[in-house]
């Protein structure tokens, strides 16, 4: 077949055309089955926002997300993933790109937050200029000074 790869004797270093070195090659989802089964691999395992079960619904250290129309809930849910880190005593960084401050502060406040924690672990951004690689260095010094155990954007979806 003309422009095909060639067969599967040369996927091994070349997947699909991908050479093995890169990082979009596939992965060797066998090896990784064993090292779940004799251990030597560990599942992540969700530890943001527990439920009344005591299971967590979001992972910490990888992008989780919400998706829904509008007005299902999506940000009231991640809000009170908000008050359980700050409640914990971690630091919240919230990006709000479709509310505002009083709104979202006033929800957690209704939900329980001492104002204290709020006003000290809470970091709160409501951009209205576009992203930029200051505000990306600005992010990046923020993350690395302050170490958010929950980092907001909302929304992405306008």
């Amino acid at each position: 077949f003309a422009g095909c790869p060639d067969g599967p004797a040369d996927w091994g270093t070349h997947a699909g055309g991908i050479p093995a070195s890169s990082s979009w090659a596939p992965v060797d989802v066998a090896a990784n089955i064993a090292g779940l089964r004799d251990g030597t691999l560990e599942a992540p395992k969700p530890t943001v926002l527990s439920r009344t079960d005591g299971k967590a619904l979001f992972y910490p250290g990888v992008v989780n997300g919400l998706a829904g129309p509008s007005g299902d809930g999506k940000s009231m849910i991640i809000q009170w993933a908000c008050l359980c880190e700050l409640i914990h005593g971690n630091t919240v960084l919230y990006i709000d790109l479709e509310d505002r401050a009083s709104s979202v502060l006033a929800r957690l406040l209704a939900m329980g937050l001492h104002e204290d924690a709020a006003a000290q672990r809470l970091i709160y951004i409501n951009p209205s200029d576009p992203y930029s690689d200051e505000a990306k260095w600005g992010i990046e010094r923020l993350v690395r000074a302050r170490r958010p155990s929950l980092v907001v954007i909302d929304s992405t979806g306008e």
